[in-house]
């Protein structure tokens, strides 16, 4: 189903590895100032210890919403020591400036496409740092990018081949986009993807 917030609408799809079990892959949108926190996150290995570390990694975030993206990754990387490790990329997006940060560590992927002249449409791959929360964390500072109304924003587990780029087409609901995604690119694997379309500032 899809959801809105603020000057956004979005929507995930995720399966597990095998039917029945759970997911180590997980994502959190949620309003934080007049902006919105995003992250999307992959715990190592699959089933039950897998879904426990990534409920720890949500519920730390969750903990200190407001924290800068480099904070909240490092609170992260602290809680999940002597744990599975995790990746994680975050994302806060400020509707009255049109501006995206993102942080991302391990192999989370990020593609923003936007419409252009005649209906072209161009993409770009966000950066993520090598490493493991709970192992090794980057230092880095976030990514800043300008965004405009109808762009669309795509994260996705390693769960998604990176062909997924290729098929993302801005005009569709987030809904049905995102679904589209996890059937035409899973492989063996937990797998999300997270939809978001930016809209402008509403006010």
């Amino acid at each position: 189903m899809a959801a809105s917030l603020g000057a956004m609408e979005w929507s995930a799809a995720s399966e597990p590895i095998r039917e029945g079990e759970p997911s180590g892959d997980a994502w959190l949108v949620r309003a934080r100032g007049d902006g919105v926190l995003i992250a999307v996150l992959d715990a190592l290995g699959h089933g039950a210890p897998a879904k426990e570390v990534a409920d720890l990694t949500i519920a730390t975030l969750m903990s200190d919403l407001e924290a800068p993206l480099p904070r909240l990754l490092q609170r992260c990387h602290s809680q999940l020591r002597e744990r599975r490790g995790v990746a994680m990329g975050l994302l806060e997006y400020r509707p009255s400036e049109s501006r995206i940060e993102w942080l991302a560590v391990g192999n989370i992927q990020a593609v923003l496409a936007r419409i252009g002249g005649e209906t072209r449409v161009t993409t770009q791959s966000l950066l993520h740092r090598r490493g493991v929360l709970g192992r090794t964390l980057p230092p880095g500072a976030p990514q800043v990018l300008t965004v405009q109304d109808r762009d669309v924003l795509v994260l996705a587990t390693d769960g998604l081949r990176p062909t997924f780029a290729e098929d993302v087409t801005p005009l569709a609901p987030p809904e049905s986009l995102a679904q589209r995604l996890l059937l035409r690119h899973r492989r063996h694997d937990d797998a999300l993807a997270l939809v978001v379309r930016f809209n402008g500032d509403p006010a």
